[in-house]
Parts: C-alpha cells; sequence; structure tokens
C-alpha cells in the first residue's frame, strides 16, 4: 500500500468522531418517543421494523411477521414480511429485550441502535475513501458530504432496515478496496455474508464488481493466449485460472448465501401456513415478485410499473446526490 496514506495524525477521523456524535446529542432526545407516534412514513416504518423485532422469537422459528390473528377455524392468520433477511430485525430485538415492557424505553433502544449503524456506514466509507484517495482529509471532505444527502439525513431520522442495509452496503465497500488493494479475499467474503444477513442492497455491489472483475480476468486471458503459441494447452490453462477465479467465487457465494436465506424465510413462512398454501401463493412471494415485475403490478402496485418505477428512481438518485440544505 502507498505509504502517501499513512498520516501521522488523526485528527480527520476525530473531527468526523465528533460530527457523528451530534447524530446521538441532537436526535437522542427523550422526545423523539412522542414525534415517532405522532405517524407520517418514519413512524409507519419504525413501527413495521420494531414489530418485526418484536415478533421475531425462538419458539416461532424466527418467523417475521407483523402480526398474528386467529381465525373462526381455529387457524391463525399471519401478516408475513419474510422477504427480508432476519439479520436487522434480529438486531433490533436484541437492542429491545433488556427493557422489558417499557415501550419507550424499546423505542429509544431501536433508535439508539439505528444511530450507531448509521453512524458505522459513514466510519467504513470514510476509511475505504481514504485508501482510495491516499488522503483522509480528502475522505473527511467526502463523507459528511455525502451523508447529508436528504435520503440519508431522512432515513437517519427513524428506525428502519434499511439503515442497518446501509451499513452492511458500506461493509462491502470496504471490503472491496482491501481486497483491490491487498488481495485480502476472505475479509470480503466475509463481509459480504454479513451485509447480506442484514439486507439484500449488498447486491447491488457485490455483483457488479464480481461480473465486471470476472470479466476482466476472461478477457486478459484470452489476449495472453492469443498472444502465446502454447494453442490447446494455453487454452486449457486459461480455462483453470478462470474455473479458481476469486470473482467468480464472491458471485458464488453471495448468491448461495443468500439463496439459503430466503429459502429459510419461505419455509418458515409454509410451515407457518401448515402447508395450506403453495410455494407460489405464498405473500412474501408474490411481493417479491410484483416488485420484481414479473407479477401484475398494476393490480394494487401501479406505482412499480418499469415506466413509472424508473423515472422516480432517477428522481431519487438526483435528489439523493445533493446535500440536504442544498435539496430542501
Amino acid at each position: 500500500m502507498p505509504k502517501s496514506y499513512h498520516m501521522h495524525s488523526w485528527l480527520p477521523l476525530a473531527i468526523l468522531l465528533a460530527a457523528l456524535s451530534s447524530l446521538f446529542v441532537l436526535g437522542g432526545d427523550r422526545g423523539w418517543f412522542y414525534r415517532f407516534t405522532s405517524g407520517g412514513l418514519g413512524g409507519d416504518a419504525s413501527h413495521e421494523t420494531l414489530a418485526i423485532a418484536e415478533n421475531l422469537s425462538i419458539e416461532h422459528n424466527f418467523l417475521m411477521t407483523l402480526g398474528a390473528w386467529e381465525r373462526e377455524d381455529g387457524g391463525f392468520k399471519y401478516d408475513p414480511y419474510n422477504r427480508f433477511p432476519a439479520g436487522g430485525f434480529a438486531l433490533v430485538k436484541l437492542a429491545m429485550t433488556p427493557f422489558g415492557s417499557d415501550l419507550a424505553a424499546k423505542l429509544m433502544a431501536g433508535r439508539a441502535l439505528a444511530l450507531l449503524m448509521f453512524c458505522g456506514s459513514a466510519i467504513f466509507a470514510y476509511l475505504a475513501i481514504a485508501r482510495i484517495a491516499e488522503s483522509r482529509w480528502i475522505a473527511l471532505a467526502a463523507v459528511p458530504l455525502a451523508f447529508s444527502g436528504i435520503y440519508a439525513v431522512y432515513h437517519a431520522d427513524f428506525v428502519f432496515n434499511e439503515t442497518m442495509d446501509l451499513f452492511g452496503v458500506m461493509l462491502v465497500f470496504h471490503g472491496m478496496v482491501l481486497f483491490v488493494q491487498e488481495g485480502r479475499f476472505r475479509q470480503l467474503l466475509i463481509k459480504s455474508c454479513a451485509a447480506l444477513f442484514l439486507g439484500w442492497h449488498a447486491y447491488a455491489l457485490i455483483m457488479p464488481f464480481a461480473l465486471l472483475g470476472f470479466g476482466g480476468e476472461a478477457l486478459a486471458l484470452v489476449r495472453s493466449a492469443l498472444a502465446s503459441s502454447g494453442g490447446t494447452r494455453a487454452a486449457l490453462s486459461a480455462l483453470h485460472s478462470l474455473a479458481r477465479s476469486r470473482f467468480a467465487a464472491l458471485a458464488a457465494a453471495a448468491i448461495l448465501f443468500g439463496s439459503a436465506l430466503l429459502a429459510f424465510n419461505f419455509a418458515n413462512e409454509y410451515a407457518a401456513y401448515g402447508g395450506s398454501r403453495s410455494l407460489p401463493d405464498l405473500p412474501s412471494l408474490r411481493s417479491m415478485t410484483a416488485r420484481l415485475g414479473a407479477a401484475d403490478v398494476h393490480s394494487g402496485m401501479p406505482g412499480l410499473a418499469w415506466d413509472a418505477f424508473s423515472m422516480r428512481q432517477l428522481h431519487r438518485a438526483g435528489a439523493s446526490s445533493a446535500p440536504y440544505a442544498v435539496a430542501g
């Protein structure tokens, strides 16, 4: 690694930590409980996250539900949420458990955890950018700018599983930088699995990184084989090298790990319905297919049609690129 990265002063990180601590000083007051219960998207999302976390238990095989109601026939009707990994909700559950039946304390515990995850995301982003730019001062300038974006500020104001997702994404980003600069593959593999345990957004980094890396390796090997006079032997050697590609191993591990998480969730949901529904009819699976455009999104979710959805995402990308003070 270039020696220019190793600065003698920890002042930039200290400044960043001081800035992040203001989130707890300014946003951790007890009055947040009353703002939380006042409604709005932040309140609704926080209600959902905390309810799912509260219902998460060994007794229910870690089934993720917003609620369950007893039917007239003695069975139960579930409101499932099993299309997401359970990691983020399990962390919220762990944070709330010591406070028993104190609802306000549980809400504040979830709030504190969300702020910690948000700050952890910023720290991993700082560490990664400092390595890329070989300057901690550049990282100090970049991270507060990015994390003051309108959506970052918005999501930092309530308890939501996407805040845990953000931490996972930045964890993977840092792992990728270490892998590229120092060849440390095992840490990237561990960070990728940890990130996927918190949410699916890490795939947005893992899969393009793996595919582009594998493509680059394949192109280099093809050029090498064409330039050599080894003939069949050179071609076989190139195929053998591709089969051992760490980029391919990363993609395979991420797909298998995510599939295992999702299979576990769907198996839980299938068991909760007592086998009365086929797998394609499970509510979580139907919700996923609708969001992916593989089902009729116009019945109840017209906003997920690709034309409307793509334009809205472009608008969000533009708004999230500007600091909150400018975008607001």
